[in-house]
């Protein structure tokens, strides 16, 4: 399904239909993210193109955006290649702005050696699967502003804590569960099943 060119922009979950994804950057690709305003947007550096991948406050594709990449004095039209997916063939640039219609600008600064993250991912996965116990802070948002600030903590095999701040907290510990809808609320104890595995 071909995003749309004209018209108001739309997201795929607005509309209701089935969870439909953007297609994926080009292979090879270094991909850099940021947002504007409510959306999220990820800028793919291939050979000789860039494209851009828009989301909106939803999680959803955005499509019917006009979109143009800037680099110095130069700026290109974005066409459409999928669902939220804008792209145009152009040299690799060190500095690109992604310019949106209807939202603000984004600038990205493309570094000149990136290093392939590969090898990264792999061994902070070894790492994480060593552990016998974790605590991690998880932000989640839509926008600038706001969201959701969750710390987690995990114990292996089978024991995990999340704390929202200003709202709900949960401990579990195999197949026992507590839960409480906001601080100073009072826990309610339920079944976890299945156990929740956190190795």
């Amino acid at each position: 399904m071909a995003g749309c060119s004209s018209g108001s922009p739309v997201s795929q979950r607005s509309l209701g239909v089935g969870v439909e994804s953007a297609p994926p950057p080009p292979r090879g690709a270094l991909v850099l993210a940021g947002e504007s305003g409510s959306r999220a947007v990820a800028l793919a550096v291939g050979k000789g193109r860039l494209t851009a991948t828009v989301l909106a406050q939803d999680g959803g594709p955005l499509s019917g955006l006009k979109v143009s990449f800037r680099s110095g004095s130069r700026v290109v039209a974005a066409h459409p290649c999928g669902l939220g997916c804008y792209s145009a063939a152009a040299a690799r640039p060190r500095r690109v702005e992604v310019r949106l219609s209807g939202s603000r600008p984004v600038d990205f600064d493309v570094p000149a050696r990136p290093r392939p993250a590969a090898a990264i991912v792999a061994r902070a996965a070894r790492a994480t699967r060593a552990l016998k116990s974790l605590v991690y802070v998880e932000s989640l948002r839509s926008g600038p502003k706001g969201g959701l600030l969750t710390t987690w903590s995990l114990k292996a095999p089978n024991e995990v804590e999340y704390r929202i701040r200003g709202g709900a907290d949960a401990i579990v510990l195999g197949t026992r569960r507590w839960d409480r809808d906001r601080p100073g609320a009072p826990w309610r104890r339920s079944q976890q099943l299945p156990a929740l595995p956190t190795s």
